[in-house]
């Protein structure tokens, strides 16, 4: 997700979850999702949907079996809000 995030960032819309079998409708929503929270591109996102987070969490160990564990959904994704807030760029 974070390489998603910077990608957008960047212009472009790519990152690991695009070469992944997801539907096209599951990429669609998942790149709307990135879109949103950076306000298209424009800011770094200071929080996010987390029920959206652990549905493409879901997704994204079908599709990369190698990660096909158990989601840990008191695990939370803090450490990546906390960098994205303490950097320089835009908010």
């Amino acid at each position: 997700m974070f390489t998603d995030i910077v990608s957008a960032l960047n212009g472009f819309q790519s990152g690991l979850l695009i070469s992944l079998n997801f539907s096209d409708s599951d990429h669609k929503a998942y790149f709307n999702w990135i879109d949103q929270m950076t306000a298209e591109g424009l800011k770094i996102p200071t929080s996010f949907d987390i029920d959206k987070y652990f549905y493409f969490m879901n997704k994204f160990k079908v599709s990369a079996t190698e990660y096909n564990k158990p989601v840990i959904y008191t695990l939370l994704p803090d450490a990546l809000i906390n960098v994205l807030n303490a950097s320089n760029c835009p908010k």
